[in-house]
């Protein structure tokens, strides 16, 4: 397997005078080989837990719900999962369950549905 990688510039013009000071543009190409196959992983079996305080309102909620999103299109029928939100309370949204593709969709749909609830006080 090649597991060379390669690196080449280029100008917009091909020859630069050195006599006088200029800008160019240059552009970088990184060339790297295919990916290796992965080799069969374990099953998952994880608990996504979220915070959905008031402090989490606007990106920073729209974020954490597309960092969950993006976890649960990672997994599959081998792995668990259960989806934990809290802010002043802890709320159990899913048990673990196999990533079905009903779980999913429910899962998704509860991911979605997160809003900005209280401070985050769990004592």
């Amino acid at each position: 397997m090649n597991t060379d990688i390669t690196l080449t510039a280029a100008c917009e013009h091909p020859l630069v005078a050195v006599e006088v000071s200029s800008q160019r543009t240059v552009e970088w190409t990184v060339s790297a080989p295919d990916a290796r196959p992965q080799s069969a992983r374990a099953p998952l079996n994880l608990a996504l837990v979220l915070d959905r305080s008031g402090s989490m309102g606007g990106e920073k909620l729209r974020y954490v719900k597309q960092a969950a999103a993006h976890v649960l299109d990672q997994l599959d029928e081998r792995d668990r999962v259960a989806l934990v939100a809290y802010d002043d309370t802890v709320q159990l949204l899913a048990a673990s369950a196999h990533v079905t593709a009903q779980a999913r969709s429910q899962l998704s749909a509860a991911i979605e549905g997160l809003r900005p609830g209280g401070s985050t006080d769990l004592s």
